[in-house]
C-alpha cells in the first residue's frame, strides 16, 4: 500500500511537468490520481495498513516515507480538495501542489517534510518565498529541537527520545511560528481558496509535531498558546464572512474560522493530554480531525460554488449578485449545503465537529489550575461567538447571491455551470449531507489516528455520539426524522389553509427595473468584470436593501419543480406558522443535545 502511495507522488509529480508544457490531458489525468490517492487512504484506513518505506535518495539516507492512521487521515484531507479542484479545472498547476503536499503527509523524517513543504512555495514570488524560506528554517530549527542531540530526523527516533524542558517549549513556539510563516506565505492562487488542501495540510503538521513526535509527557500549558490562537482565529474568520463584500474574502474568512476552531480543539486535547486524561484528549482531537474533514468536503464545495457565481455573474461582488436560485438552481442547491456546515447547522457536514469541540471545552474544568480553567471558558466563549459570526455570514451569503433579483445584466443571465462541474458539485455535497447525516462515518475516519496517538477513542455507536454516560450526545438520524415529520406536517397544514393574496414584491423603495433592463440574448454569458449598464434611474440596490429584499422574497424566489404552484402562492400564509416555527426549533435543540442511552 505504501509504494502505491509513492508511485502515487512520482505520478502527480510528472503531471506536474505536463501541466507545465500545457498539455491538454494533464488536467483530468491529476484529478483521476488524486481521487484514486483518495479512494486508496479509505481503504487504508479501513484496513489498518502501516509501514516505513525508505528512500534511495536523502540526507544521510535519512529520508522515509510511513504510513499510519494520522497520515491516512490527512491523505484525505488534501487529496479530496484536490480532485474537486483538478475535476472541474479550475486550479491551473493544482498536480504539483497535490505531490507536495501527499509527500509531506507521507514523510517520516524531518528531510522529507521540509523538502515537500518548499516545494509547496514555489509557484510563488519573491515575498511567497522569502516568507516560506523563514517558515521552514523556524521548521528546521525546530526539528532539530526535538530530536535532540545527535539522535537523527527521523521521526521514529524523535518519538523514542522526546525533548522537555525549555527545549520542548521552544519547538512549539517555532513550530507555531513556522507554520504562521508558511500559510501567510501560501500561493497567491491556492491562499484565497479554501479547498485545496491547504489549511488541511498545515493542521496534519500541526498534530504531527504536537501530538506525535513531542512525546507524551507534554505539560498542561501547552495548550494555552493554541487556545489564545486558534480563537483569535476563529473569530478573525468570523468577522470577515460577516462583513465581506467579496467573494473571495468571504472563502479566506470562512477556512481561517474553520482552521481557528480546529487549532482551539488542538490547545484542548494538548492540555487533556498534558493533564493525563485521554479520553478527553481524544475527544479535543477528534473534533479538531472532524472539522478538518468538513473543511476539506465543504469548504471545497463552498469554493467551487463561489467560483461557478462568480464566472456566470461576471463579478466576486455580492452586492453585484443576486437571484441566482432562479439562473443556477443546481449550484444554489450546492451552496445552500455548504452555507449549513459553514453555519454549523444540524444535519449538516460541520456540526458534529463544532459539538464535539463543545463538548470537550464544556468538560475541560477539570484540567489545570484556575489560569487554564479561565483560558479555557475564554476559548469557549469565542468559540460561540466566531460560529455565531460564522451563521450570519452564511445566511447573508445565501441572500445576497441567491435570492431576492438579479441587480446586473450578467447575473441576469447566468447559467448552471458546465455538466462536468456540476457533477462535482453534486458529489461533494453528497459526501458532505453523508458526513451530516451519518457524523459517526467521520469519527470512524479519525478513530484510527486518535488510538494511535492517545490510546483512546471516541464513543458511540453506528447512528449516535455520545462523550460519557453522563454526558450528552447527539442522534443526527433522529434528528432527521423528527425534521421530516414536522415538515410533512407542515406541509399538510399549510395546504389546508385559505388561497393567498398575491401582493406585488417590495424593491427596498427602487422602481421596479424594466424588463429591457436584463435582457440579454439566451446563451450569452457576460464577460468576467461586466457592470450594470442601465438606464441612471435604475440603481443597484445597497447590500443591506439587497439583504431585506431576499428575506422578503426568500419563499417565491424557491425554484420549485413544476406541479407545485399552490405553495408558492402561499407566501402570506407563512405569517399564521411562526408557533408552528419555533416549536419545531424547540424541538430541533432537544433532539441535538438530548443523551442517547
Amino acid at each position: 500500500m505504501l509504494t502505491t502511495f509513492a508511485v502515487l507522488v512520482l505520478v502527480l509529480f510528472a503531471l506536474g511537468a505536463a501541466e507545465a508544457l500545457r498539455l491538454h490531458w494533464a488536467g483530468p489525468a491529476t484529478a483521476a490520481a488524486c481521487a484514486a490517492g483518495a479512494v486508496l487512504a479509505l481503504a487504508a484506513l479501513a484496513l489498518g495498513a502501516q509501514g516505513v518505506l525508505p528512500l534511495p535518495a536523502g540526507l544521510g539516507g535519512e529520508a522515509h516515507l510511513a504510513l499510519d492512521g494520522l497520515s491516512e487521515v490527512g491523505l484525505l484531507l488534501v487529496l479530496v480538495p484536490a480532485a474537486a479542484w483538478a475535476a472541474c479545472g479550475q486550479a491551473p498547476g493544482l498536480a504539483l501542489q497535490a505531490g507536495a503536499m501527499t509527500l509531506a503527509v507521507l514523510a517520516a523524517d524531518g528531510f522529507t517534510l521540509l523538502l515537500a513543504l518548499g516545494l509547496l512555495a514555489l509557484p510563488g514570488g519573491a515575498r511567497t518565498r522569502g516568507l516560506a524560506v523563514a517558515g521552514l528554517i523556524c521548521l528546521a530549527v525546530a526539528l532539530a529541537l526535538l530530536a535532540g542531540h545527535g539522535a537523527g530526523l527521523r521521526f521514529a527516533t524523535m518519538r523514542a527520545a522526546p525533548p522537555d524542558g525549555a527545549a520542548a517549549s521552544a519547538a512549539l513556539a517555532l513550530v507555531l511560528a513556522g507554520l504562521g510563516l508558511l500559510a501567510t506565505a501560501g500561493p497567491p492562487g491556492l491562499a484565497v481558496l479554501p479547498g485545496l488542501g491547504l489549511p488541511g495540510l498545515g493542521l496534519y503538521v500541526l498534530v504531527r509535531l504536537t501530538f506525535d513526535l513531542a512525546g507524551p509527557a507534554t505539560p498542561v500549558w501547552w495548550g494555552l498558546p493554541l487556545l489564545a490562537l486558534g480563537a483569535a482565529l476563529a473569530m478573525w474568520g468570523g468577522l470577515a464572512v460577516r462583513a465581506a463584500a467579496e467573494l473571495k474574502v468571504l472563502l479566506r474568512g470562512a477556512a481561517a474560522l474553520q482552521a481557528g476552531l480546529a487549532v482551539v480543539a488542538s490547545g484542548a486535547g494538548l492540555a487533556a493530554r498534558g493533564a493525563d486524561l485521554p479520553p478527553l484528549a481524544a475527544l479535543a482531537l477528534g473534533a479538531a480531525l472532524a472539522l478538518g474533514l468538513a473543511q476539506a468536503v465543504a469548504g471545497t464545495l463552498l469554493g467551487l460554488c463561489a467560483n461557478a457565481m462568480a464566472r456566470q455573474a461576471g463579478t466576486g461582488t455580492l452586492a453585484g449578485l443576486g437571484g441566482l436560485s432562479r439562473r443556477m438552481p443546481g449550484t444554489v442547491l450546492a451552496l445552500l449545503v455548504a452555507a449549513a456546515a459553514l453555519a454549523a447547522l444540524p444535519l449538516s457536514a460541520g456540526f458534529a465537529g463544532v459539538w464535539l469541540l463543545l463538548q470537550a471545552l464544556l468538560a475541560a474544568p477539570r484540567i489545570g489550575g484556575l489560569a487554564l480553567q479561565l483560558a479555557l471558558a475564554a476559548a469557549l466563549a469565542g468559540a460561540a461567538l466566531a460560529g455565531a459570526l460564522g451563521a450570519a455570514g452564511a445566511v447573508r451569503l445565501v441572500g445576497l447571491a441567491a435570492l431576492g433579483r438579479a441587480r446586473t445584466p450578467a447575473a441576469a443571465a447566468a447559467e448552471d455551470p458546465p455538466p462536468q462541474v456540476r457533477r462535482v458539485l453534486a458529489a461533494l455535497a453528497g459526501m458532505a449531507l453523508l458526513l451530516g447525516v451519518w457524523p459517526p462515518l467521520g469519527v470512524a475516519l479519525v478513530q484510527p489516528a486518535l488510538r494511535g496517538l492517545l490510546g483512546a477513542g471516541i464513543e458511540g455507536g453506528w447512528l449516535t455520539l455520545a462523550v460519557g454516560e453522563d454526558l450528552s450526545g447527539y442522534a443526527a438520524p433522529a434528528v432527521l426524522l423528527l425534521v421530516a415529520a414536522c415538515g410533512a406536517a407542515a406541509w399538510a397544514w399549510l395546504r389546508r389553509g385559505p388561497a393567498a393574496r398575491l401582493v406585488p414584491r417590495w424593491t427596498g423603495g427602487e422602481p421596479q427595473a424594466p424588463a429591457s433592463v436584463f435582457e440579454v440574448p439566451a446563451g450569452h454569458g457576460a464577460p468576467a468584470g461586466a457592470a450594470l449598464a442601465g438606464s441612471a434611474s435604475v440603481r443597484a440596490a445597497s447590500a443591506d436593501a439587497a439583504l431585506a429584499d431576499a428575506a422578503w422574497a426568500a419563499w417565491s424566489a424557491i425554484p420549485w419543480p413544476p406541479g407545485w404552484p399552490a405553495l408558492r402562492r402561499r407566501v402570506q400564509g407563512l405569517e399564521a406558522a411562526w408557533p408552528a416555527l419555533l416549536a419545531l426549533a424547540g424541538l430541533l435543540g432537544w433532539a441535538a443535545w438530548a443523551a442517547p442511552r
